[in-house]
């Protein structure tokens, strides 16, 4: 869960150990969030955070 303000969004965070620019990916509520996970991998390994 990734908290924002007073509420809570359901997804996985994936960051480097330093803060750096970040990517958000946004699924429709038909798709999952599985189908992102191994671009946000991807990302991550690039040294940007993903959610």
């Amino acid at each position: 869960m990734i908290a924002i303000r007073d509420r809570r969004l359901a997804g996985t965070l994936i960051s480097p150990a330093t803060v750096v620019p970040g990517v958000l990916f946004v699924h429709d509520w038909a798709a999952s969030q599985a189908q992102y996970l191994a671009w946000a991998r991807e990302i991550a390994a690039l040294g940007c955070v993903s959610a």
